[in-house]
């Protein structure tokens, strides 16, 4: 199964908040696997989980620099 850019952009969004709550990306990247495990029913490449946990830190740096300015 393959994920859009809706779904993938979704996961990014909860993998910042797992981020904010777990202050630790290696677990964000293994709640972020739980939750395409239960959700969406197969288990996620590596390549998948690299670029959702990507989106995540880009959308956490750009949420630092709004937070700076």
């Amino acid at each position: 199964m393959y994920l859009n850019e809706h779904h993938i952009d979704y996961l990014a969004s909860q993998a910042v908040t797992a981020y904010e709550l777990n202050c630790s990306w290696n677990d964000t990247y293994w709640t972020i696997y739980e939750i395409i495990l239960e959700d969406y029913g197969f288990k996620p490449k590596k390549s998948l989980m690299l670029l959702i946990i990507k989106q995540a830190n880009l959308k956490w740096i750009a949420r630092s620099v709004a937070v700076k300015n």
